[in-house]
């Protein structure tokens, strides 16, 4: 399972240097019967030694991945990007690919498998005031949003489904909702080539 590496105040510092991860991402692991382990960020060159014995990732969320990682110019809007997280997630995501691991990955960690696998990211889609406008008529302060379900694809392989469904629940109602710092987005979609 990924980690947010972010500078935050602690009893040691103001600005202590820190790999973080909301409770609930491993708990849910642990929930569905899994032993969860959290990676801190890694070289590229060591992801699929660092994968090997894993049943599965989970790539979670964090700050924006820089513009140059899927060849386009810095528009200026990128907030928080971090070479040793984009080098690590995006090699965490080609490696799961290849070695054909089960693969969760939510928000950041999907725009890091859609750059990892060639796809492009739009790095702004906030309104003018720099609020992100509802993904539906559903009002904002409700929730949950929208319905989620998970069903079997000849793609995933069954140790991927049998994987997602200890995970997470086959169909589920899930909030789609970001602060206004989660700005990025998926503009073209990469391509899995299967062996």
């Amino acid at each position: 399972m990924s980690t947010w590496r972010r500078v935050m105040p602690t009893f040691l510092s103001e600005r202590t240097d820190l790999y973080t991860l909301g409770a609930e991402y491993p708990q849910s692991v642990i929930d569905a019967g899994g032993l969860p382990l959290l990676l801190p960020h890694h070289r590229a060159e060591d992801a699929e030694r660092v994968l090997e014995g894993l049943d599965g990732l989970v790539l979670v969320g964090g700050d924006d991945i820089h513009p140059s990682r899927y060849g386009r110019p810095d528009e200026g809007v990128s907030k928080g990007t971090r070479d040793s997280a984009d080098e690590s997630d995006l090699a965490f995501a080609a490696a799961a690919m290849r070695l054909e691991i089960p693969l969760f990955a939510i928000c950041r960690g999907f725009q890091a498998l859609n750059v990892a696998m060639g796809g492009t990211l739009h790095q702004d889609f906030t309104a003018d005031d720099g609020l992100h406008r509802p993904i539906s008529d559903v009002p904002s302060t409700s929730t949950p949003r929208h319905c989620c379900s998970l069903s079997s694809h000849p793609a995933l392989g069954s140790s991927s489904i049998s994987f997602h469904t200890r995970c997470v629940v086959l169909k589920s109602m899930v909030s789609q909702t970001h602060k206004a710092e989660k700005h990025q987005a998926e503009t073209n979609c990469g391509e899995y080539q299967a062996r």
